[in-house]
């Protein structure tokens, strides 16, 4: 198994030919989880699924958590998905053979795929468990070849155990489902990865079964679609305690991108950009080269962001990874992958502030098209994502930025500010117009 992430190879990532069922189905969305764990504690999530041409990607955000959980998939079918998750957790397919051959496509986050094939060397036949001699093909296509090991902890779940000539030890959770074989498994012995099966059903519900490691069983979690309603009533109130009203009617977009205008009395409209993550909401506005640049905090420290303009239907992506040492937010990362255009894009960028939840960017990225543009914005952190603005090529003095939440009813509950402005400067709840 190839690890660990290489900013180099995710520009490429995003046109690896995906080693899996074609599929009609289409994944992308967001969506509210909620839950059971197999401790028995209540969980609720927004979740945010993207596909790309190589893994599918998934983002869990909470409410109180500093960082997101992220999670790689590839289907199994026109409507299975199986995942496994934390950020450094490798998701393995295994189809299991007559013989007790377990081989299949496996994928690493922002990394790509892989395929490998362990052949039973105990002699157990069919019969899932024992040893296994492993060979495979990492993402750069170099072959790999050593040992893999599995425990049955219950029914269904496993542990598995590899040791790899090349890459040393991957320790990890099975799970077996509709007769496959799915496991999570890192080089980090402090991460403990979960493995999944995804179903998704006619109006768009999707239904989970989950085993973490160390669990004798199989939990259950559902996640149910975000829709946003077409307009909106705002009541407002700023930072010196003084209320306003407006209105926000969407004018465009889907799926995790839509234009609004945003009406204050008689004035004329504003429009603005707006971003799905999960259940976190990206509102920009202050004219047209406003963008949203919205970073999430992953668990190793690197930021995966998503980037989109009012002129681009398209959604950009980059994963920003740590410069010497840094603090959740703040300090300074490289960047690269793909912008709103379209276009390649590397670069550095410096986050600084949030002692009052309110951060500011500086830095450069080339595209490329031969392009420099600006990463200067500011930014408020909602959720373990870091929601901002800024306008790559232009002025971004005029630009502002609303964070929040959107919630079952589909209410907004978000707070706003301006750039160059250190704190906030006030909140709004957005209802939906009925």
């Amino acid at each position: 198994m190839k690890a660990r992430l290489c900013l180099l190879l995710l520009a490429a990532l995003f046109n690896v030919p995906l080693a899996a069922q074609a599929q009609e189905t289409t994944w992308a969305g967001n969506y509210y989880t909620s839950g059971v764990d197999d401790e028995g504690v209540a969980y609720e999530s927004g979740l945010e699924i993207v596909e790309t041409d190589g893994p599918v990607m998934l983002t869990w955000t909470y409410a109180d958590e500093a960082d997101v959980e992220i999670g790689v998939g590839l289907p199994l079918s026109d409507t299975q998905l199986a995942v496994a998750y934390d950020v450094s957790c490798i998701m393995q397919i295994f189809n299991v053979a007559d013989d007790g051959t377990l081989s299949g496509p496996w994928a690493e986050a922002f990394v790509g795929l892989g395929e490998e094939t362990s052949t039973p060397s105990d002699g157990q036949g069919a019969t899932v468990g024992g040893m296994y001699t492993v060979e495979g093909m990492a993402p750069d296509g170099a072959p790999y070849s050593g040992t893999l090991e599995i425990t049955a902890t219950g029914d269904t779940t496993y542990d598995l155990m590899w040791s790899l000539e090349d890459f040393g030890e991957f320790g990890g959770v099975g799970m077996m489902a509709n007769g496959v074989l799915i496991s999570g498994a890192t080089v980090d012995p402090e991460i403990e990865c979960g493995a999944g099966l995804l179903e998704i059903g006619e109006d768009g519900t999707i239904t989970a079964m989950w085993a973490d490691e160390g669990a004798e069983a199989p939990y259950n979690d559902v996640s149910t679609p975000i829709t946003l309603a077409d307009s909106f009533t705002i009541e407002g109130t700023d930072v010196d305690g003084s209320e306003w009203d407006a209105e926000l009617n969407i004018t465009g977009g889907s799926g995790s991108r839509y234009l609004f205008d945003f009406i204050v009395g008689g004035d004329a409209a504003v429009p603005g950009l707006l971003l799905l993550r999960g259940n976190v909401v990206n509102m920009v506005w202050g004219g047209e080269q406003c963008a949203v640049l919205n970073r999430a905090l992953l668990e190793n420290g690197s930021l995966w962001t998503r980037n989109s303009t009012i002129a681009n239907e398209t959604v950009g992506m980059t994963l920003q990874t740590p410069v010497d040492e840094t603090d959740g937010f703040t300090g300074t990362f490289d960047l690269a992958g793909t912008a709103a255009t379209g276009a390649t894009t590397t670069g550095t960028t410096t986050i600084s502030g949030g002692e009052n939840g309110v951060y500011a960017s500086a830095g450069e990225a080339t595209r490329s098209t031969g392009e420099t543009v600006s990463l200067d914005g500011v930014f408020i952190a909602q959720g373990g994502v870091l929601v901002g603005t800024y306008a790559p090529g232009d002025d971004v003095t005029p630009c502002g930025v609303v964070a929040g939440s959107i919630d079952a009813n589909g209410v907004i509950t978000a707070a706003y500010t301006q750039y160059g402005e250190t704190d906030l400067i006030g909140t709004q709840v957005l209802t939906p117009t009925m």
